[in-house]
């Protein structure tokens, strides 16, 4: 029965491993197996362990390799793990008895695929909801907080079967592993939840420079994770500010910042090559990652970008600045404004007073004198003085009671002007403020001026530097172009020198055919015709030729040691027409005759035709007007197949040139306009004509089956100007014993074949535009052969090929191109052959892989 868990540990230290191991030893779930992992091997630590281990050795297990990467020696661990579910910590993380049962239950009771667990006091800075910490869900639930939950591996559990499933691992050779495969494990989980727990696991937090150099690729592994399972476009504003802000995440912790920057600064000019990827930077970044991007893309050094994201910086700051002033000048006028409107009401308050007072002055008077009049004609005579002074005593109370009131409204005057005084006092304090913000402001555009007058210097030391660097590259131009001349100069002589020999060979056999009299013009075309045991088609062929509109032509006839008499029918057509030549080797492949023929031509163009083939009567005279019309390096055309068994005719898109668009028809090219399907064009050299001058740099491999596919790519990387006639000149003859039906052990020509065709591309410095073609057609090109060939041969191709992918594979460069360019299907076969150890393992993963 299988181990319910298991339990990867990392030993990061010896310090206090055996309290540790006596931790995990309590755990209070059973059946724990326990797999201790460290690549730097230490005699002490491996006895304790190894003692620890000696108990129960069927569920404690050791993997110790020195200086193997983290993620290598976790993939070893989970290739040999046998409990339902895994789960991953450190040495020094301290877990409680119970942690494992914990888990255990929760994964087990809600049949969980993935279960993450978090410490309490992240569960705010991960924007996790109630909802989410309680209930099961999946990724499409997450949304943001996918990335804030793949900050950590360790804690978590993953359902084994899950990770075989979709063959979900480390990578092996950059650090920050841990992202890309818990990334990957939510987008393809089905039950996921979380477990709330205490304490917080023991985080990284120092890397070094070459550690963090991977944060670069790892970001890009992730793009390409979630292109993997189409999530892409669903996480696409995420995604793209999560590079951003990991990228600048690693330039913040990095101290060699230059190496960084100009690895930064290739992954996103490669990015950058895709459009849609471009507009996508472009419309979802925030604006502080963008101006981010963009200072990287334009900045031509560390320096540069430097500079920029420091000018970028004070500019902000400025705007800050900007905003807070305006924000007090804002309050000041708002401050003002109030100080006016109580100051008017205060004065209108005061005039209010004063009327009050001197109306209740005559209102007083008034009312006293008519009571006064109303008494002293109700009063008697007799009492009028005693009334009187009643009246008098009645008076002078009320002048007290106003006096009284007159003395209050004095001081609530006073209490106004004391208020109106502070008022003052504050305002007086707010002008002050306010001349040290102008005088603030003041420094601020001083500064402003300053940086100004600092970047008009820095413009004028670039406009400095972009004068050298133009007179350097004058010069730099002056000697190319002088070692040009020089070097046009020297072929010139060679390829005099050959075609002085040539006519010397013309001569020669035009003296000994009796044709001394006959002098012809310098053929405008050269036709090479080479051939082995090809009696019974050749005179349909050479007939072909020899009866073409176009006269003026030379005919170059290579026998590669035939043992019918193919050698004869060459030489009784060149002894009827001077046009004929002809020369005979030891038998050594089409490779060597065809070199030795092109020494030979004197043609301004060559074709090339294979000896049971045929051309339409019209063929050269149709492409030497085009050819001369339009100055052309070559000159494509269409192949039509004719079957010798059935005697029809037909086509196939292939030979049709179907990839090319009609559009490019009567247009002048290059391989930079069909870059995108360069790859699909046919590469039979009988399907062209080619400048001579062209040609004369280019060989054909020799005593290697296919052939053509150097010299294809010799010339088409080569040529400047090129264009296509979409007609049916070529006529291809197909038998059982065409010598592409021949193909036996030459099978194994295939391997050093493709990697002549990468030479070419390095020594013409094309590898990095062409690197997702470059790399497929490899893969792909001996893949197929691989799995077309008879079982008799697959052992030995096999033992070549496996040798020539660990050469690949140990080469990190190189390695690092295959795997970040590769499809799906070629990266497969290619990590499987280097994983297997025979013809017969390498059959079985892919079709155990295909079934499952």
């Amino acid at each position: 029965m299988n181990p319910k868990i298991t339990l990867i540990i990392s030993i990061t230290t010896e310090k206090n491993i055996e309290q540790y191991l006596k931790n995990i030893k309590n755990q209070l779930l059973e059946k724990i197996e326990v797999i201790f992992v460290y690549d730097k091997i230490d005699k002490n630590t491996n006895k304790i362990l190894e003692n620890f281990c000696k108990n129960d050795s069927a569920y404690l297990k050791i993997i110790s390799e020195k200086n193997r990467s983290h993620g290598f020696l976790k993939n070893k661990s989970l290739n040999i793990a046998q409990g339902d579910f895994i789960t991953f910590i450190d040495s020094t993380d301290d877990i409680d008895f119970n942690f494992m049962e914990k888990l255990y239950k929760k994964a087990k009771n809600e049949d969980l695929d993935l279960l993450i667990s978090v410490s309490y006091e992240k569960i705010k800075d991960y924007s996790l909801s109630k909802n989410m910490c309680e209930n099961v869900f999946n990724f499409q639930d997450m949304n943001k907080s996918i990335f804030y939950l793949s900050n950590t591996l360790k804690g978590n559990l993953y359902r084994r079967n899950l990770l075989d499933t979709y063959k979900i691992r480390f990578p092996t050779m950059l650090s920050f592993e841990d992202k890309p495969f818990l990334l990957e494990t939510f987008l393809t989980a089905k039950h996921v939840s979380i477990l709330l727990r205490e304490p917080a696991l023991n985080m990284k937090s120092e890397y070094s420079s070459n550690e963090l150099l991977d944060m670069i690729q790892i970001s890009t592994l992730i793009l390409n994770i979630f292109k993997k399972y189409d999530m892409f476009n669903t996480y696409k504003k995420l995604l793209l500010n999560f590079k951003i802000y990991f990228l600048k995440k690693g330039y913040t912790k990095i101290k060699d910042k230059n190496d960084y920057f100009n690895l930064m600064k290739e992954d996103l000019i490669n990015l950058s090559q895709n459009k849609k990827l471009c507009d996508a930077f472009l419309h979802e970044l925030n604006e502080e990652n963008l101006k981010f991007y963009k200072n990287c893309l334009k900045s031509q050094d560390f320096n540069q970008f430097n500079l920029n994201m420091t000018f970028t910086k004070i500019n902000e700051k400025l705007d800050e600045k900007q905003q807070k002033l305006n924000f007090i000048n804002g309050n000041l006028s708002k401050w003002t404004e109030k100080l006016n409107n109580k100051e008017n009401k205060i004065n209108n308050l005061k005039t209010k007073l004063d009327n009050e007072k001197k109306q209740m002055k005559i209102n007083e008077k008034n009312q006293n004198n008519r009571e006064i009049t109303i008494q002293i004609k109700e009063a008697n005579l007799k009492d009028k003085e005693t009334h009187i002074t009643q009246l008098q005593e009645n008076l002078d109370n009320k002048e007290k009671k106003l006096d009284n009131k007159i003395e209050k409204y004095n001081n609530l005057e006073k209490e106004l002007i004391k208020k109106e005084s502070s008022i003052n006092t504050k305002f007086k304090e707010l002008e002050t403020e306010k001349e040290l913000l102008n005088e603030k402001i003041k420094h601020l555009e001083d500064k402003e001026t300053n940086i100004i007058q600092l970047q008009e210097k820095l413009k004028v030391q670039e406009e400095k530097i972009d004068q050298k660097h133009v007179k350097y590259i004058d010069n730099l131009n002056k000697i190319t172009n002088n070692l040009e001349k020089n070097q046009k100069e020297y072929e010139k002589r060679l390829i005099k020198i050959d075609e002085d020999i040539t006519l010397k060979k013309i001569e020669l056999e035009q003296m000994q055919n009796n044709n001394s009299n006959k002098k012809s013009n310098t053929p405008k075309i050269s036709i090479i015709i080479c051939a082995y045991n090809r009696e019974e088609y050749l005179k349909r062929c050479l007939n072909s030729v020899k009866n073409q509109t176009l006269k003026n032509i030379e005919i170059i006839c290579a026998d590669d040691g035939s043992t019918d008499n193919t050698l004869d029918v060459f030489r009784k057509y060149a002894n009827k027409d001077h046009r004929f030549k002809f020369f005979t080797q030891k038998n050594s492949g089409p490779g060597v005759a065809r070199n030795k023929a092109i020494k030979m031509a004197t043609g301004e163009y060559i074709m090339f035709l294979d000896s049971d083939d045929w051309i339409e009567l019209n063929t050269c005279e149709e492409l030497y007007k085009k050819v001369k019309l339009n100055d052309l390096d070559i000159l494509l055309f269409l192949m039509k197949n004719y079957s010798e068994e059935t005697g029809e005719y037909y086509e196939d898109s292939y030979y049709n040139l179907t990839p090319i668009s009609d559009d490019f028809e009567n247009k002048v090219f290059s391989h930079e306009d069909i870059s995108n399907i360069i790859f699909s064009i046919s590469i039979s050299a009988c399907q062209k004509i080619y400048k001579r001058s062209l040609v004369k740099k280019v060989h054909f491999a020799e005593k290697l089956l296919f052939e053509d596919n150097p010299f294809f790519w010799g010339v088409m990387l080569q040529a400047k100007r090129m264009s296509l006639l979409k007609k049916h000149f070529y006529l291809r003859s197909r038998h059982t014993s065409s010598i592409t039906s021949e193909y036996d052990n030459k099978y194994f020509d295939v391997i050093p074949i493709s990697n002549k065709v990468i030479s070419i591309f390095k020594e013409l410095n094309l590898v990095n535009m062409y690197k997702y073609q470059l790399t497929n057609y490899k893969i792909n090109y001996i893949s197929q052969w691989y799995h077309m060939m008879e079982e008799k041969y697959k052992n030995t191709f096999w033992d070549l090929m496996h040798d020539d992918f660990q050469k690949l594979h140990e080469d990190k460069k190189i390695d690092s191109l295959m795997l970040n360019n590769l499809n799906e299907p070629n990266k497969l076969f290619y990590l499987r052959t280097l994983k297997s150890r025979s013809y017969v393992e390498l059959d079985y993963l892919e079709k155990y892989s295909d079934e499952k």
